[in-house]
């Protein structure tokens, strides 16, 4: 955990997740195919997992408890079955941004050097699928950092075209002013 703090406080500036790979494509499938109740498609889903799997090294899955098999036969007064309860909401109490909202997730994030904003400053709409696995990675609990040196080609691109566009858009009013 102690290596993970000190190669986060070594990023200089926040990682806009919207430049890195496939976080884009991310959040346009989750805005096109997510239910009003936030269901998701299978391949969705999978396609999510990838692009945590390639930025984080882990998927959201792989930030839950998992119970072991003897928990399930063992009765409620059983210690054990009390012992195993406990480290269960222990772990899932670590994750600070499994009870925030997705405002508060966004700065505790920011917080970690993941900025999870749209250029304008809206929270991304796939915050709360990566928050678990960002967290971890910073925090150093599992998985790995993403590299803030690379960002999607994709991305720069259409961040260039509109850019291009809002110049252009300046220049007519300009002209015919």
């Amino acid at each position: 955990m102690e290596q993970a703090r000190k190669t986060v406080a070594a990023i200089p500036t926040p990682i806009r997740m919207i430049m890195v790979k496939d976080f884009q494509a991310a959040e346009d499938k989750f805005r096109t195919y997510a239910s009003k109740h936030g269901e998701l498609p299978t391949e969705v889903t999978e396609f999510i997992d990838k692009v945590s799997r390639d930025t984080f090294g882990i998927t959201a899955d792989d930030t839950t408890f998992r119970f072991p098999d003897e928990y399930y036969s063992l009765r409620e007064e059983d210690e054990k079955h009390w012992q195993i309860t406990k480290q269960s909401v222990e772990h899932d109490a670590w994750y600070r941004t499994s009870s925030l909202d997705i405002d508060q997730t966004v700065q505790f994030l920011l917080s970690l050097k993941l900025d999870f904003r749209h250029p304008d400053g809206r929270p991304m709409s796939v915050t709360k699928l990566f928050s678990r696995q960002g967290e971890a990675a910073m925090r150093g609990k599992m998985g790995k950092i993403p590299d803030h040196t690379v960002v999607s080609v994709e991305s720069w691109s259409n961040k260039l075209g509109a850019d291009v566009e809002k110049w252009r858009s300046m220049k007519r009013k300009k002209h015919f002013s």
